[in-house]
């Protein structure tokens, strides 16, 4: 079942889709997370640590 905005689940859920094993699947690459507040938001961060990362190399070019 995926959460998008679902107001029964935690806002930490949005944009996961949970597998029912533990873990929950990240729908903007795929990856597999510990069902987790912490492991969700680690996941998330580093999606914004990549984005950053290609902003600053385009800028560099």
């Amino acid at each position: 079942m995926r959460y998008e905005g679902d107001p029964a689940e935690p806002a930490w859920m949005n944009g996961f889709t949970d597998l029912h094993t533990g873990h929950i699947e990240c729908g903007e690459c795929g990856s597999l997370v510990l069902k987790s507040d912490r492991a969700a938001r680690l996941h998330q961060g580093w999606h914004a640590n990549i984005e950053e990362d290609i902003e600053r190399a385009a800028r560099r070019d």
